[in-house]
């Protein structure tokens, strides 16, 4: 994975950096979506079709989320039409979930930060509204003259809320950083109907240019899943314990690329078939997968049509009125880990602002033995999605 450095472009600049982690054991109940949660991973499959992809929906929105505040005029229209929602912030953390994740029984937890230079004058509105709508919390650290230590202060709470998934998630931090914004989720959750270690066997897997790996094949037979055919694919949901969480892996066609469906992946192409999937007896073959992942999302974000807050017109006085800010990137890291028992995953994302149901008597097959799609999702929130060309 390559380290991430918010690198300064002129001589003042704030930073705002996201983290968005899943800790799943593996395992989708269909809901509409006001916005498209896809068109970053869609964007990105798009850009890089060949690789191991994954991109956390959930933990981009809610780090866009966190800047909303901070921003006027088109380049909060901009963001605002990205995340589907109206003038009401309170109406928009409420489709995160923030309370409902911070219930004790909820698999799902998140937390949010505003790390502040000393001495300088963010607007008491926008850490107001992110204490009372994202219950961030409020710091102050010296970036000017202590930039090493303020940049590990952050990563122990990077540390400490991802449960060590992701240790660090700054190499360094510049002396003239204002505030970095942090925002993280951590995700644990069983399988309703777990692999069996002693099912898994060494199996072929093709990849992309034709060739063959051996991977080790997780199998569970017999079982009654949802389950349909779209799009050039086969579509499978795979539950967890918790009720609303589960789990889609949706295989391609043999000779079908993953780009290809991903391409057609949008709110209602997928809503519409989750809603036509159908209970039904499948003998179902998964891999074990391990990915790392590190990217920008600012081609994509541009390519969705967020393009004012990276530009030098980008209107960001909500945040400190008396500076000309601009974003300069958004970048997320992303780890995955599938098996037996469920799937491990973390993600972290930042973005760096500168100055300027029918059974059958023989089972349907769902082998997973070429690249396929990946997506955890729960209600109306999509908390990550992958392409997987090379497990």
């Amino acid at each position: 994975m390559k380290k991430q450095s918010l690198k300064n472009i002129t001589t003042q600049f704030l930073q705002f950096a996201f983290v968005a982690v899943f800790l799943t054991a593996i395992s989708v109940s269909a809901s509409l979506y006001a916005d498209d949660q896809l068109v970053l991973f869609r964007n990105n499959v798009l850009q890089n079709d060949k690789n191991n992809i994954s991109i956390s929906p959930y933990g981009a929105n809610l780090a866009i989320a966190l800047v909303v505040p901070g921003t006027k005029g088109e380049t909060e229209t901009e963001l605002k039409s990205l995340l589907g929602y109206n003038d009401n912030i309170s109406e928009l953390a409420k489709s995160l979930k923030i309370t409902d994740y911070a219930k004790e029984d909820s698999p799902l937890k998140t937390a949010t930060s505003l790390w502040i230079q000393q001495g300088f004058n963010v607007l008491p509105d926008f850490t107001e509204t992110a204490k009372t709508n994202f219950a961030s919390e409020i710091k102050t650290v010296d970036f000017q003259s202590n930039s090493s230590d303020a940049c590990n202060i952050i990563n122990e709470w990077v540390d400490k809320n991802t449960k060590s998934k992701i240790k660090k998630l700054f190499d360094t931090v510049e002396s003239d950083t204002r505030v970095i914004a942090v925002s993280a989720i951590y995700f644990l959750a069983e399988w309703r109907r777990k692999f069996r270690t002693s099912e898994t066997k060494e199996e072929n897997f093709t990849l992309l240019n034709g060739e063959k790996k051996k991977v080790q094949m997780m199998r569970n037979t017999k079982g009654n899943y949802n389950y349909g055919e779209n799009l050039n694919a086969q579509w499978l949901e795979l539950p967890y314990k918790n009720k609303g969480f589960s789990a889609v892996i949706i295989l391609p066609n043999n000779g079908i690329k993953p780009s290809d469906v991903v391409a057609k992946l949008t709110p209602d192409n997928f809503n519409n078939t989750l809603n036509t999937l159908k209970s039904t007896q499948v003998d179902v073959k998964v891999p074990r997968f391990e990915i790392e992942y590190s990217t920008s999302l600012k081609e994509s974000l541009l390519t969705a049509g967020v393009k004012k807050i990276f530009s030098p017109s980008a209107d960001l006085s909500g945040i400190a009125s008396n500076k000309k800010l601009i974003v300069s990137d958004i970048v997320q890291k992303v780890y995955i880990k599938v098996n037996e028992s469920g799937t491990e995953a973390a993600a972290v994302t930042g973005a760096t602002i500168s100055v300027t149901s029918i059974k059958i008597s023989t089972p349907k097959e769902f082998y997973v033995d070429r690249p396929f799609i990946f997506i955890v999702k729960e209600s109306n929130n999509i908390l990550f999605a992958a392409q997987v060309t090379n497990p």
